[in-house]
């Protein structure tokens, strides 16, 4: 009888942690990615005790920055990742690893960076033409993802998935006849790929010719559980389209019962009621047309004054016009007080100004609309410790790290509480990460030496003093030595 899994990994646990020696760095990192696929729960300490026995290998290390990140331990995941890039750059999964990491925390282009480089470095793997095409998809730039993933379908021809976004981003990227062809030869290569029918049923339906096959993609996904609000509305319009008013309004109908406040299947639905001379059932239903479309113009209206003077904010502070400034935030704080976005930007400018109370109440108030708004966290700390509460400033700090460990002042300003506190070891490991993200800043090597002088350890303070030195004068090549 086999071992099971299970039995397996303990094994090899058992190994790493010194109690056999035959099992090699990549024995480690497979029963690793066997762990995580299967959801174990001492994955991460499987991970652990590998980079503890391989702490110079790679892949051991970028499996371990996985493992956190899988976790969703991501201050812990960002530096796993950075001390493998530093034993290989050039390493795609490594690479695909910190980028990953930047899109969980919203930084979209900064993983876009990495992904580019990725393919350029690395032009034969695949996985990085897929994340790049993803990436330029939710940027909306159509016509690179399509491009992405045409040198990934060629890699990877057999990919479902990707073939349908394939012809999806042709088609929005305005390569409609090419979209077309693609989801046709997909189809035909998988007839049940019902994600194709959808897209395809889409393409088409703007095209009065091809409406049968339109009906015929869209009836399959719905039947396929495939986007059936969608798919529904656009089998109502091809049927009023073509003048079949029962059919367009059981569709319409469909699509309403899915999605209530679905604007334009009750214009549609009304429409094709008043059509055929069903004026009291269509009246009801043109009336909550009338309640929706006025929500969405509201909705809609807000949003514009918003960018609006977002975009006001961003002039101001750029031309450095104060009054410019002030009258941006109070517009956006009219529009919306109690989005956290908006009351973080105001904190930023009150605190630019002088205005900590101020600040200080809206970072209070944003963190605790949104607990996981890093930037709301790491202000609302740096205020809690210019205001002498260190404590609580630092709890709201790794708050912060826990959603984005990527902002490397989030970490100086940790690693400075912490030697409030008296904690210098915590403050080095805190200053190390924030060299780990921008080495060649100066000041953030002289904090590590104030750290290693608090905790007497002589020799490393010296050798971060002389590298704060070499940087300083790197930048000032004129300064006084």
């Amino acid at each position: 009888m086999l071992p099971s899994v299970c039995t397996l990994l303990l094994a090899a646990a058992l190994v790493l942690q010194g109690q056999a020696t035959q099992i090699s760095a990549t024995e480690a990192t497979g029963a690793i990615a066997t762990a995580l696929q299967a959801g174990d729960r001492d994955a991460l300490a499987l991970a652990e005790a590998a980079a503890a026995r391989f702490p110079d290998e790679a892949t051991v290390i970028m499996w371990l920055g996985h493992a956190y990140r899988q976790g969703r331990q991501l201050t812990a995941a960002s530096a796993a990742y950075r001390r493998a890039a530093a034993l290989d750059p050039d390493h795609p999964e490594i690479l695909m690893g910190q980028a990953s990491l930047r899109e969980a925390v919203g930084d979209l282009l900064g993983a876009t960076g990495i992904y580019d480089r990725v393919v350029d470095i690395a032009p034969h793997f695949a996985a990085g033409w897929r994340a790049a095409g993803m990436a330029q998809m939710q940027l909306g730039d159509h016509g690179r993802a399509a491009d992405h993933f045409a040198h990934y379908v060629d890699l990877v021809p057999d990919d479902q998935d990707v073939r349908y976004l394939y012809g999806v981003a042709l088609y929005f990227g305005g390569r409609h006849d090419e979209a077309i062809a693609t989801l046709e030869e997909s189809i035909e290569r998988y007839p049940d790929l019902v994600s194709a029918h959808y897209a395809l049923g889409v393409v088409l339906a703007d095209r009065p010719e091809s409406h049968a096959r339109a009906l015929e993609m869209l009836q399959l996904s719905v039947a396929g559980g495939f986007e059936p609000i969608e798919a529904n509305y656009l089998i109502g319009r091809i049927y009023a389209d073509q003048g079949e008013l029962e059919l367009a309004i059981d569709a319409f109908e469909s699509t309403i019962g899915l999605d209530s406040n679905h604007l334009d299947a009750h214009y549609r639905l009304a429409s094709a009621l008043a059509r055929l001379g069903r004026r009291e059932e269509a009246a009801p239903i043109m009336s909550r047309f009338g309640e929706l479309q006025q929500q969405f113009n509201a909705e809609e209206a807000l949003d514009k004054q918003l960018k609006t003077a977002s975009n006001q904010l961003a002039a101001g502070i750029a031309s450095r016009d104060g009054v410019a400034v002030e009258r941006a935030i109070q517009d956006m704080l009219n529009l919306a007080p109690e989005d956290p976005d908006v009351l973080v930007a105001a904190a930023k400018v009150w605190i630019s100004t002088g205005r900590q109370a101020a600040a200080f109440d809206a970072c209070e108030a944003a963190s605790q609309m949104a607990p996981e708004h890093w930037e709301a966290n790491y202000l609302y700390g740096l205020l809690l410790a210019s205001g002498g509460r260190p404590r609580e400033a630092l709890e709201s700090l790794h708050r912060s790290l826990a959603s984005n460990p990527l902002f490397v002042q989030t970490h100086v300003v940790t690693g400075n509480v912490l030697m409030l506190l008296g904690d210098g070891e915590a403050a080095v490991n805190s200053y190390l990460a924030a060299i780990d993200l921008e080495d060649d800043n100066p000041g953030h090597w002289l904090n590590l030496a104030a750290a290693y002088e608090e905790l007497g350890q002589t020799d490393l303070q010296r050798q971060a003093s002389t590298e704060y030195e070499r940087l300083l004068s790197a930048r000032n090549p004129t300064r006084e030595q």
